[in-house]
């Protein structure tokens, strides 16, 4: 067998097991829960109403979508932060197969953020018939939906190699991760709205890409304005972000039986 051939048989035995893993976090996900899947819709439903209601105090010219908006940055939001912060773990706590198989490890974390993109998509597309048989929006831009699924996913699964592949030499990874996700809550505008950030400082907000793919979210729903100023510098962000991924996690994995 020659090296193309190779090459080919183990990147489709890596993609069947990325698979393979990944409906296997999906089923362990809500093992022996009563909800289920509802679970994914649940959890922002409760956030919505709490956050909504704290915010009713504070800003009183709220924009009267302002809850189905909340509703969707959450879902973006949970999809990130939860991905991140297990993907981040994961090499660790699957240190037993880690030490005891061979195989592409790569896809450990990228089939954690798999599994929770597809948690994602139920609650999104029933937002979707929401939104839609309730009037609630004009018009739903699909193709804008699925590109903007399609970097967030991209976005995600690169930074977790980084954390992911890091966290096994450096374990304070973890810990750091928690710590930013708590500000990077709030430098992204998900409770709150990016038009009403000072012009002289908004600047600060493109130096974040999820700010940009909130905005993609938001735009393919409501029809929402969009910073093109940020769409350039998100893009190289994300796409260094994606070679960096793949440089680092490549660089570490021969290691991770010492490290481990």
């Amino acid at each position: 067998m020659d090296k193309h051939n190779i090459h080919f048989f183990n990147f489709v035995w890596g993609l069947d097991l990325l698979w393979e893993m990944t409906i296997k976090e999906v089923k362990l996900r809500y093992k022996n829960t009563t909800l289920g899947f509802l679970w994914v819709i649940i959890y922002p439903v409760i956030q919505v109403i709490i956050i909504g209601y704290v915010f009713s105090f504070i800003n009183k010219t709220a924009d009267s979508n302002y809850k189905y908006s909340l509703f969707l940055n959450l879902l973006i939001w949970n999809f990130f932060s939860s991905s991140l912060e297990n993907a981040t773990s994961s090499i660790v706590q699957n240190r037993t197969i880690v030490k005891k198989a061979k195989f592409p490890y790569i896809v450990i974390p990228l089939s954690i953020v798999l599994c929770n993109g597809i948690h994602l998509l139920l609650p999104l597309m029933l937002f979707c018939v929401f939104v839609s048989v309730f009037h609630i929006t004009s018009g739903i831009n699909v193709l804008m939906i699925f590109i903007s699924c399609l970097i967030l996913l991209f976005f995600t699964g690169s930074l977790s190699l980084i954390t992911s592949a890091l966290n096994v030499k450096w374990r304070d990874v973890g810990f750091l991760i928690r710590a930013s996700l708590m500000v990077w809550f709030y430098a992204t505008p998900i409770i709150y709205n990016i038009f009403n950030i000072p012009a002289n400082i908004n600047y600060l907000w493109s130096l974040n890409p999820l700010t940009e793919i909130v905005m993609f979210f938001q735009y393919s729903f409501f029809r929402t304005p969009i910073f093109f100023s940020f769409i350039l510098l998100n893009s190289l962000i994300i796409i260094g972000t994606m070679i960096s991924g793949l440089f680092i996690f490549r660089r570490f994995e021969d290691y991770f039986d010492d490290y481990i």
